[in-house]
């Protein structure tokens, strides 16, 4: 609730994100989604998936941050005790996934296509958002100002202990990600189209046992940006064949996007990073080290 310019209270948006159900907030959002997708296996299309569409849910952005955060709270290693779903102390990874997953719905411009979409592959965890933030991504990597899009959200999440108000919240998971030895996190912004970003490494090596070659992809095109078949396949030391089998398996999943090429020129990207006609549409400041 908020007071309009007579004084009055009035409803915001933010409840009826947070506690209604899908078709209600359809209503008013006709692009709104939110989307989590485990794929650790490799051998289909994703383990489990967690999609408010589907109407087995509620749909509501609360009921996904909390059954979101509980399925892969177990899955993580070097794990931290939850209190219910909330962290009561320590820091660790669970903390930089529910700051990532936190800032992905409270940033999110549920106006535009796309919605929520977290992607966990068993290597990383991946947060994306429709829409850009609005502070610099300099300044969001140096912290110390807050300015999320939907602060009705932000404020009712806070009432609930989740979340960073004072603008910490990215510069932390910086800094406990190092801490913990795991490769820095990668922050992005595109423009073709509006798309907010956050890969979280959450294992210490590219190689580890548990690493797909479905993740190996994702980290090769997180770290180079749109690469051809035969770059990827240079850079993972694997043969072109192979890596084809994987991007199809990527693309038809919705994951990855290429430019449509049959085959000279044919690149291939994490979706929502790049236009159609090549052009790289990824921000270098986000790249820049705290």
């Amino acid at each position: 609730m908020r007071k309009n310019e007579n004084g009055n209270l009035v409803a915001t948006n933010a409840a009826p994100l947070l506690f209604g159900n899908y078709l209600i907030i359809k209503e008013s959002f006709p692009e709104y989604n939110l989307e989590y997708r485990e794929q650790v296996s490799g051998s289909s299309r994703w383990d489990y998936r967690l999609d408010a569409s589907s109407l087995t849910w509620s749909g509501n952005a609360f009921d996904f941050y909390r059954n979101l955060i509980s399925h892969v709270q177990p899955k993580l290693p070097n794990r931290f005790p939850l209190s219910g779903v909330y962290e009561d102390g320590g820091e660790g990874i669970m903390e930089c996934v529910r700051e990532g997953l936190t800032n992905a719905i409270a940033n999110c411009d549920y106006l535009l296509p796309g919605g929520v979409r977290v992607i966990y592959d068993g290597y990383s965890v991946f947060f994306q958002n429709a829409g850009k933030l609005r502070l610099p991504l300099s300044q969001v990597l140096i912290g110390g100002d807050s300015d999320p899009r939907n602060e009705g959200v932000m404020n009712l999440l806070h009432l609930a202990k989740i979340g960073d108000k004072a603008g910490e919240g990215v510069p932390n998971v910086f800094r406990r990600m190092r801490l913990l030895g795991l490769p820095e996190p990668i922050l992005k912004q595109t423009s073709a189209p509006f798309r907010t970003s956050l890969t979280l490494f959450v294992s210490s090596s590219l190689h580890s046992d548990d690493s797909t070659l479905d993740s190996k992809v994702l980290h090769h095109l997180t770290e180079n940006g749109p690469s051809s078949v035969s770059e990827i396949a240079k850079g993972l030391s694997v043969n072109n064949a192979t890596i084809s089998i994987s991007l199809k398996g990527l693309v038809s999943s919705g994951i990855v996007a290429n430019n449509g090429k049959k085959t000279r020129g044919k690149k291939f990207w994490i979706n929502g990073g790049e236009s159609k006609n090549g052009l790289d549409a990824f921000d270098s400041a986000c790249l820049k080290k705290i």
